[in-house]
């Protein structure tokens, strides 16, 4: 995802609020967090005013990457862990 052009998102410190939320937030939690705004965006897909389905539908996506890494992440933490 390109948060870095999102700067509505950032701090007063300029952190961004998904970098804040994968400092802070445990695996489950941002697990969490990545699964809803799938669901949002997948289910509000085409219906909001003002954003296209596919523009909807590319966020879905981009959090369903995100959440792909995370739990790849959270393997190869619990592999080399072991």
């Amino acid at each position: 995802m390109n948060y870095g052009t999102n700067k509505h998102y950032a701090n007063e410190y300029g952190m961004e609020l998904n970098e804040y939320f994968k400092h802070h937030f445990n695996y489950e939690e941002l697990a969490g967090w990545y699964t809803m705004q799938v669901l949002k965006y997948l289910v509000r897909a085409g219906k909001k005013e003002g954003e296209s389905y596919d523009k909807d539908r590319n966020k879905a996506l981009d959090y369903a990457g995100e959440l792909a890494n995370l739990s790849n992440e959270n393997k190869l933490t619990e592999y080399t862990a072991d």
